[in-house]
């Protein structure tokens, strides 16, 4: 029965530990500014944000507000940072 049991954990241990990890948009994003494609990072917040992220919306909000990836855009910014504000 030991044999059993210790066989059935080596041999679906690499099954169960294969879970892909939960994506980090704001960390994509980062990743995708860091490699020069702005709109990229843009739409990658902004994707995660409209799904209700809340760092992807903060993080939009001030990306836009300070223009730090394109033309700041400070009524844009603001409303994502006030609705991230509210939950």
């Amino acid at each position: 029965m030991y044999r059993f049991v210790f066989a059935c954990f080596v041999f679906l241990a690499p099954v169960f530990s294969a879970v892909p990890a939960k994506a980090d948009p704001v960390q994509d994003a980062k990743a995708a500014a860091a490699r020069q494609d702005y709109e990229g990072a843009v739409s990658i917040l902004r994707r995660a944000a409209v799904a209700g992220d809340v760092p992807a919306q903060s993080q939009l909000g001030l990306a836009l507000y300070f223009g730090w990836w394109k033309k700041p855009d400070r009524e844009e910014g603001l409303r994502w940072l006030r609705g991230c504000e509210s939950q």
